[in-house]
């Protein structure tokens, strides 16, 4: 659902006063851009896809989330093209070598990673108070994010791969988090500037996170990962955290 009134206004003052840029910032540096490069079917070099992939210590294991789909249109490219290089932001990595669990009806996919990948991807997990975390209530304020492809640029040898951040209200059902996106009057900032892009193609796996008013501490928690975006009706799903176990298992049943 939109924000209502107070939340927007919470909206403006947070980012007025800098609260905001920090949750942003935060957001940004738990997640990274999963990326594939190689020869097109032109004979020609450039990034084939992306997604986004998340970082997690569950106090059991450090794990990396994506979207099942992102990881299977990887493994499809991977065997039509051996040649083709991936990457977890900065680093080099395949991801088929450390997979732990993929479950595509719940669009889920995880796979193992080290400290030293998650910090060469220029990031840092996130580090739950428990997990897995509580289910989403309508209402919640959440905010979200991903690595959208229409808004990457290639350069001959390198690439920018631009976060893109929104802040919405939640709509929530044991199996999905919806949020509900008026594209045109959400607060996305991107790189000091605003954006409007309406082609989200590339945050699937992003990560969701649930704002907690100062009660008495003030935080954000990881609940969720996008999933798919409806253009049409504005409306950005996520499955919730709680689907995934402290090994990284993918558990089919919120019971």
């Amino acid at each position: 659902m939109p924000l209502n009134i107070t939340q927007k206004n919470y909206a403006n003052i947070a980012e007025a006063t800098g609260y905001l840029p920090t949750y942003r910032s935060i957001v940004r540096e738990m997640c990274t851009c999963l990326w594939w490069h190689g020869l097109d079917e032109h004979g020609n070099y450039r990034i084939l896809q992306n997604g986004t992939v998340c970082f997690i210590n569950t106090g059991v294991q450090l794990i990396a989330v994506t979207a099942a789909h992102v990881l299977q249109e990887y493994l499809s490219e991977k065997r039509r093209n051996p040649d083709i290089v991936c990457q977890l932001g900065d680093i080099t990595y395949n991801p088929e070598n450390h997979v732990i669990a993929i479950d595509c009806k719940l669009d889920l996919a995880t796979f193992s990673v080290s400290s030293v990948v998650v910090a060469g991807s220029g990031s840092s997990p996130s580090k739950p108070r428990a997990w897995p975390p509580a289910l989403v209530a309508s209402g919640d304020i959440l905010l979200c994010g991903g690595h959208p492809g229409a808004i990457r640029q290639e350069y001959s040898t390198t690439a920018d791969l631009p976060f893109q951040w929104f802040l919405a209200s939640a709509a929530s059902s044991n199996e999905n988090i919806a949020l509900t996106l008026e594209l045109d009057e959400c607060h996305t900032p991107l790189a000091n500037a605003p954006l409007s892009n309406h082609e989200l193609g590339g945050m699937s796996g992003g990560p969701v996170f649930k704002y907690f008013p100062p009660s008495p501490l003030e935080c954000i928690e990881l609940v969720g990962f996008i999933y798919e975006f409806n253009l049409p009706y504005g409306l950005l799903f996520a499955r919730p955290a709680l689907h995934i176990g402290k090994a990284g298992k993918i558990h089919a049943s919120t019971a």
